[in-house]
């Protein structure tokens, strides 16, 4: 279980957007806000940091009527 960071894409302007993750599809906290994410998506250069929570991504709807 870990926290992963790809580039995710580039806008016009040049600003490079990163998107961080859990790697097991669980949801992540914003260490420094608290706000729970299924993944995030940060300028280059961010100083945010993450971790995993233990509630799982819901991928669909069929998975969240089924809960």
């Amino acid at each position: 279980m870990a926290i992963k960071k790809e580039f995710c894409f580039e806008l016009a302007d040049g600003t490079k957007l990163y998107r961080t993750f859990s790697d097991e599809g669980k949801q992540i906290i914003q260490n420094e806000t608290g706000v729970i994410f299924d993944d995030a998506v940060d300028v280059e250069g961010a100083t945010f940091t993450y971790s995993e929570v233990e509630t799982k991504v819901i991928q669909n709807q069929e998975e969240a009527n089924a809960n």
